[in-house]
């Protein structure tokens, strides 16, 4: 028999679940009294915008489960110049160790996020270090322009991103290309559990 705390960590994530599907079908009726019925046309859009109000909401209770872990020393391990992957809606900024740090290119592919990183770079003073690029990985040509080329990266970041992409092989692939020969690869994600209660959750989830 599960003990109570585990049974309510399984459950915990249907409201988060139930928090997204409300959050979707806020931003489809926002888009529809926009744009009109074109909205629905723009289905990767609305999904953007939903994901991104999403994750801000919750981003201090990611933030605070990460403060028990080793994140914030993975982290402040990052120097030189430095591509945080997938920022998201910048919870890892406030932890970068700035005297190690020359220039941070941040990738991000979903601009709905860019107002809330603007606004902690301004707050904790990065705006002249810090670069927010809206694409992915792969738009070499986008990256390029910005300074990021094959061979120019110190340090990757890559805090629970792989987990959230199509392809984490082709990822990996680019960021290889990237990275300066004994370059830094910092990466943090989860994964299955070795209760099988939790791992039958995790995979109805």
């Amino acid at each position: 028999m599960p003990q109570p705390s585990r049974f309510s960590s399984i459950l915990r994530p249907l409201g988060l679940i139930w928090l997204s599907v409300c959050l979707h079908w806020e931003t489809l009726i926002q888009a529809i009294r926009h744009d009109g019925l074109r909205a629905l046309g723009h289905p990767q859009k609305i999904q953007d915008a939903a994901s991104a109000k999403l994750l801000s909401i919750t981003s201090s209770g990611f933030i605070a489960y990460e403060d028990t872990t080793i994140v914030p020393s993975l982290v402040q391990a990052a120097s030189g110049v430095v591509l945080d992957l997938g920022p998201g809606p910048g919870n890892q900024i406030h932890r970068f160790d700035i005297s190690r740090v020359q220039k941070i290119y941040g990738v991000e592919p979903n601009s709905q996020f860019n107002k809330t990183i603007n606004s902690l770079l301004e707050k904790h003073g990065l705006q002249e270090k810090y670069k927010l690029i809206s694409c992915g990985i792969e738009d070499s040509d986008i990256l390029s322009k910005e300074g990021v080329t094959e061979g120019s990266l110190d340090t990757v970041l890559c805090i629970q991103v792989l987990c959230a992409v199509k392809d984490p092989k082709s990822v990996m692939k680019e960021v290889w290309k990237l990275l300066k020969p004994g370059g830094k690869f910092i990466f943090w994600e989860h994964g299955w559990s070795r209760n099988r209660l939790t791992t039958a959750a995790q995979g109805m989830y």
